[in-house]
């Protein structure tokens, strides 16, 4: 899977994060006018436990980085996990393409018999959930803990 500016990295055997190569030699146009935009985020995927996959969003789901955000949302969501938790603690900012990214995973989970849960939001994160009528459309957790052990009960 072609993640273009973006970089996949292997940390430890734990997770994957897949984040804006910012600095890195030899980078290419598109990464240096990322850099220059200012997208900062990182999208971690944590190896399932239970069958419960947690992705965690650091920083900002802009426009630059909903694509991303999508892609290892669908690869997760087609990985055959109970359920893939969504562990919005670090998030910052989520815009309409961050948004709309949600949706489409949220709407690829149902498809797949998976169970798509948000957690951790901010005020800011959840205010843009709440204010584009979304939250009826996700189960949402207060804590990522509390919300992987709620779903590996179910």
């Amino acid at each position: 899977m072609s993640l273009g500016a973006w970089h996949a990295l292997w940390v430890g055997h734990q997770a994957s994060v897949y984040s804006n190569p910012s600095g890195v030699r030899g980078e290419s146009e598109l990464s240096r006018a990322m850099s220059d935009y200012g997208s900062e985020s990182d999208i971690t995927v944590v190896d399932p436990v239970e069958g419960v996959c947690v992705v965690g969003v650091a920083g900002e789901i802009d426009l630059l980085a909903a694509r991303t955000l999508q892609q290892v949302l669908a690869r997760e969501l087609g990985a055959g996990h109970q359920a893939v938790l969504v562990d919005l603690s670090g998030c910052e900012f989520v815009g309409s393409a961050g948004l709309a990214a949600l949706v489409a995973s949220r709407g690829r989970a149902k498809t797949g018999g998976t169970v798509f849960a948000l957690a951790g939001m901010n005020h800011t994160v959840a205010r843009s959930i709440e204010a584009t009528g979304l939250e009826p459309l996700f189960d949402i957790y207060p804590r990522a803990d509390d919300a992987a052990a709620a779903l590996r009960g179910r």
